[in-house]
């Protein structure tokens, strides 16, 4: 800056952190997710389910799809226990984004992680596919999203 009188910022960052804070609050506001269960969005818990849209100009109806995401809520802590939270079709778009990203940072695939040491479930959540993640380390031990890393992207996107 000194020299050009020119601010430089990485377009690129800024671009992630809008797509994943975007994601993050429209699925908060959408289906109520708590802290714990969006970090629990994985790319292997998605379950489709078909539904038919009619209406007095089309009594046929128009099948949809309604994208579900399988999840861990407050208070559970096994697998039979998950229940079904409802992902719009706007969530839906920025979740297929955030899995094109990961694939390009990571060699076509998106990396198998650790959940957070610091979020509430990790005890009972299993290494997945999880795409609130980025940077994720070869092991997987390293590369989840935190609550904190949550909190400052909402912060980003929905200024107080």
């Amino acid at each position: 800056m000194a020299r050009t009188d020119t601010l430089l910022f990485d377009v690129e960052s800024l671009y992630r952190g809008t797509l994943f804070a975007s994601a993050l609050a429209t699925i908060a506001l959408t289906n109520g997710s708590r802290m714990c269960e969006l970090l629990q969005v994985s790319a292997d818990r998605f379950k489709a389910r078909p539904y038919m849209v009619t209406s007095e100009e089309q009594p046929a109806g128009e099948t949809r799809v309604m994208h579900l995401q399988l999840l861990l809520p407050k208070g559970k802590h096994t697998e039979a226990e998950r229940k079904l939270f409802p992902i719009s079709d706007w969530s839906w778009e920025l979740l297929r984004e955030i899995a094109e990203e990961l694939r390009r940072a990571h060699g076509n695939h998106i990396p198998v992680i650790h959940p957070s040491k610091y979020n509430t479930k990790h005890h009972d959540l299993s290494p997945e596919r999880y795409l609130f993640q980025w940077d994720a380390s070869p092991d997987g031990t390293r590369g989840a999203f935190m609550p904190e890393d949550v909190c400052s992207l909402l912060r980003f996107i929905l200024p107080c």
